[in-house]
């Protein structure tokens, strides 16, 4: 019973959604056809989002360069007030996107940005050197809301590693360098790898950072350009936007496919055990700690709250200039304020409820269970992770939006 209930809540909410955008995606016409795959990769607007999706993903890279160290200050130092980093290396993670892209306009726009501001009283009038409206911007912000998830998974398996494994390496004569290569790092390797996936598909699914810094400067990434044919309203802007979300699908599940291969063929094991000595950190870390968090999680926050008493953003930042009325005017005045705040508590709740009821039962029956069929219901329920929100959105939209008589 358990069983055919999760099975069928999967395939309502996850498989049919799926193959029903898909199955659209090869309609045209009224007829079976590849004409909206040949629209699609035949026309030159569609070059550029693909090709900035891939730049895109260069922000593992960037990310894995933080992450990691992250990790290894947080489960192999004596790091002073280790709580209070472990909170403040997730902090971007709980910052929610558009925040994020909101706080870095208000820091780094050329006129207006607080931080070109600062620049131009020491240097005069004149745009600062910031230009958060550029790829470099779109990367560095989507970074830091994307170091996270290497940094959670790599800490992880860093504070499970057994030490005697090191440590035997040491005894044998092998210098600190080589056991980090040669060991340390190639029993974590998986975890990286695990992280990076993670940052790569959450990147080329990510929607508002690319939508609010990118789109003004006819900055397109994949998902940027399904909302854009979306937005047209038209049938033919549907299909086109589902074969390309059908190519975006592509692209998350062959980089699914290559980590679970490459997993396969490394094939480590972490040994649980005793945990490793903790090494002394030193002051120009801890330096550099304070001014990357002053970065990426002060200077974004205070951007932004500063901005809410603005009476008009761009304004000098003097107290002539500061109001309550924003306040005022959003929480009292303004209607849709309530609905805004009533909505979100209600999908949040809605939300957490049903996904922790219905990914408990598919876990319990994946992993506590041998009922014939359950690596379907795991494959179900895992799927949606490894596909892009923006694509999931539009199956629901194109499932049920009133054809089976569903709206």
């Amino acid at each position: 019973m358990i069983l055919a209930l999760t099975a069928l809540l999967l395939l309502v909410l996850v498989a049919f959604p799926l193959f029903e955008m898909m199955r659209r995606s090869f309609v045209a016409d009224g007829h079976a056809s590849l004409a909206n795959y040949v629209a699609v990769l035949t026309d030159r607007d569609n070059y550029a989002p693909f090709l900035n999706t891939l730049i895109v993903g260069l922000t593992v890279a960037a990310s894995l360069a933080i992450g990691v160290p992250a990790a290894w200050l947080v489960a192999r130092t004596d790091l002073p007030l280790r709580g209070l980093f472990e909170t403040l290396f997730v902090l971007p993670f709980m910052i929610p996107p558009f925040v994020g892209a909101i706080s870095w306009i208000q820091l780094a726009s050329p006129r207006v940005g607080y931080l070109n501001k600062i620049w131009a009283t020491f240097a005069g009038p004149g745009s600062g050197p910031l230009n958060i409206y550029t790829v470099a911007g779109i990367v560095f912000v989507l970074t830091l809301h994307a170091y996270p998830y290497i940094y959670l998974v790599v800490r992880a398996a860093l504070e499970r590693m057994d030490s005697s494994v090191e440590e035997a390496a040491a005894v044998a004569g092998a210098n600190r360098a080589r056991v980090a290569r040669d060991i340390t790092l190639r029993l974590v390797t998986p975890s990286i790898a695990a992280g990076a996936l993670l940052v790569f598909i959450d990147t080329i699914a990510e929607f508002g950072i690319p939508a609010l810094i990118g789109m003004q400067q006819r900055f397109f990434v994949l998902t940027t350009q399904i909302y854009a044919y979306i937005g047209t309203g038209a049938f033919e802007g549907i299909r086109k936007a589902a074969a390309l979300s059908s190519i975006l699908m592509a692209v998350a599940g062959t980089g699914l496919i290559l980590n679970d291969w490459y997993l396969r063929r490394r094939n480590y094991t972490i040994i649980a055990g005793k945990g490793a000595p903790r090494r002394r950190v030193r002051v120009p870390i801890l330096t550099l700690l304070a001014a990357f968090f002053t970065l990426s999680v002060v200077l974004p926050l205070i951007a932004v709250f500063i901005s809410s008493f603005l009476r008009v953003w761009g304004l000098p930042v003097i107290r002539a200039n500061l109001t309550l009325d924003n306040y005022r005017y959003i929480l009292f005045e303004y209607d849709l304020t309530r609905f805004a705040l009533q909505n979100s508590l209600i999908l949040a709740l809605l939300a957490a409820v049903l996904t922790t009821t219905l990914g408990a039962f598919a876990a319990y029956i994946s992993v506590k269970t041998r009922i014939r069929g359950r690596q379907i219901v795991d494959l179900l329920a895992t799927l949606p992770h490894a596909i892009p929100g923006t694509v999931v959105a539009l199956a629901m939209i194109i499932a049920w939006s009133g054809a089976y008589g569903i709206n």
